[in-house]
């Protein structure tokens, strides 16, 4: 590597090129000031790129082969200490990417060590108490601050790898000065030995009403049958085959059918219909909303056991099963909804298509809404790969995952809407193509996706990698949701017997 390519022109004298470093005044000199200072003590650039580039090297190998092993470790003793006490997967870091994607390594240390306020501490608490899998505060602080260290030391590596290969960063004197600090305080051994007090001392809870015995997980496939009744078969067409749902992320599994009625000329009003899994009505009502004939979107999400928000064309309503009540919150004038999801931070992700006549001028737009509708950001694609979005769901790193209807991918955006990844299943050349309606985004970073060309339900990891199948015999499905106990419940038609419930045990498959 020649001084040219790498060294920086002299500021005493402009038409040199600095070939050297002084370890005395920590500057790059060029041979005209060795000649004018003799105090100057110097290592040529190239001697000092070699010597950062081996520290670098040096610290990657201490994060990885020395500090990687030791906080897997633990992680694994308080994932079974978790699971011991709740049935439940240790949640923490999960919750942790969606804070923590922003911040520096040095940075992070400070929310280790703040008390309180710790905004992200008590997100994490707010969270576990809202999934009912609360622990003991010393067993979540501890899993906060080892998933935490363990979240700088992924960071920490990602950064250093980058580095290796940026020569400008490789001439810098004083380079390891406060990383050196953070190796330090990750290979503290006072640490290690706190973690292991912590899990001694916190065991069993003798109580049984404060960490109840939870029953054995169902078999792989639980079926409950449900009734079809004859006003429902016609209405499939009016919702583009999108009028039947299922909830039960925050209390019980519900189906939700959608119906609608003509109201005279050019509208209809619309009927909707809770019921449980045993096929038993709970809540029916007719909307008071009218909106225009023709083919519309229909979509239904929840905000909270008894709260759920239905979005019809261009209508936003709630209803609100505690009151027993439905109400429009919310009325476009120049867009409709296509589709919506309320995210693990308790907001709206929406996608909605303009009012145009002709098909081939539809526009869409994303945004990020409270639960009343109100937009409070308007989210740019920053890609070429997304044309028909139809289906959107949020990660829990704060991600969105989108539905391309227009080519079957599935594409990650982030919060500002720039691509980061896609997906789409490849098989042998004459297979049916590819052919995903429904995704689903679970709370362990995985993405579900249903596949209506095979009738196959695929579960991908983080990165989209394969986790497992399930095959939907003579039956398709209509729509799915992860209930309060981790499970995949699918509302699926039978061609033989109607409605069935049918639930996955799909964290143990």
């Amino acid at each position: 590597m020649s001084a040219k390519s790498i060294g920086k022109y002299c500021r005493k004298h402009a038409a040199n090129i600095c070939d050297y470093f002084c370890i005395s005044c920590f500057k790059k000199v060029c041979f005209e000031c060795l000649n004018d200072e003799l105090r100057h003590t110097t290592m040529s650039i190239q001697a000092l790129m070699r010597q950062n580039l081996k520290q670098v090297q040096d610290d990657m190998q201490i994060l990885s082969r020395d500090l990687t092993p030791k906080y897997d470790a633990i992680i694994e003793e308080i994932d079974s200490k978790i699971a011991s006490q709740t049935g439940k997967i240790n949640m923490v870091p999960y919750i942790l990417e969606r804070s923590l994607n922003i911040l520096s390594p040095s940075r992070l240390f400070f929310y280790e060590c703040r008390k309180s306020p710790n905004h992200i501490l008590d997100e994490i608490e707010a969270y576990l108490r809202r999934v009912g899998s609360m622990l003991p505060p010393e067993l979540i602080s501890i899993s906060f601050r080892v998933a935490l260290r363990k979240h700088i030391i992924e960071r920490m590596l990602e950064k250093l790898a980058k580095r290796l290969m940026n020569h400008r960063f490789l001439q810098k004197s004083r380079l390891r000065s406060k990383r050196c600090l953070i190796l330090t305080k990750l290979s503290d051994s006072d640490f290690f030995e706190e973690v292991k007090s912590v899990l001694g001392a916190t065991n069993m809870a003798k109580n049984a009403k404060h960490h109840p015995k939870r029953l054995p997980p169902p078999k792989p496939e639980t079926v409950s049958p449900l009734d079809r009744s004859e006003k429902e078969e016609a209405i499939d067409d009016v919702y583009n085959n999108s009028s039947h749902f299922v909830v039960g992320n925050n209390g019980p599994v519900l189906v939700i059918t959608v119906l609608a009625f003509a109201h005279g000329g050019n509208s209809r009003m619309h009927g909707i219909v809770f019921q449980n899994a045993h096929g038993e009505v709970v809540f029916d009502a007719v909307t008071e909303t009218i909106t225009q004939r023709g083919s519309l979107h229909c979509v239904v999400t929840s905000t909270s056991d008894r709260r759920h928000l239905l979005a019809a064309s261009d209508v936003l309503m709630e209803i609100n099963l505690m009151e027993k009540s439905i109400k429009t919150i919310r009325k476009q004038d120049k867009w409709k909804y296509v589709d919506m999801t309320c995210t693990f931070s308790g907001f709206l992700l929406v996608i909605e298509e303009g009012k145009q006549l002709q098909s081939h001028q539809q526009d869409y737009r994303v945004t990020r809404c409270d639960l009343n509708g109100n937009i409070l950001q308007e989210i740019d694609f920053v890609t070429e790969s997304l044309y028909y979005p139809f289906k959107i769901q949020e990660r829990i790193n704060g991600d969105m995952s989108v539905l391309d209807k227009s080519n079957g991918n599935v594409l990650v955006l982030n919060a500002s809407g720039r691509e980061e990844q896609s997906y789409c299943a490849h098989y042998a050349e004459n297979a049916p193509e590819f052919l995903p309606n429904l995704i689903l985004c679970d709370k362990f970073g995985n993405t579900i996706i249903y596949d209506k060309q095979r009738s196959m339900i695929q579960i991908t990891g983080k990165d989209f990698g394969n986790v497992c199948k399930i095959q939907l015999k003579k039956s398709s499905l209509l729509g799915f949701c992860i209930d309060i106990d981790d499970r995949l419940v699918c509302l699926c038609r039978c061609k033989d017997s109607g409605f069935e419930i049918r639930i996955y045990n799909y964290m143990n498959m």
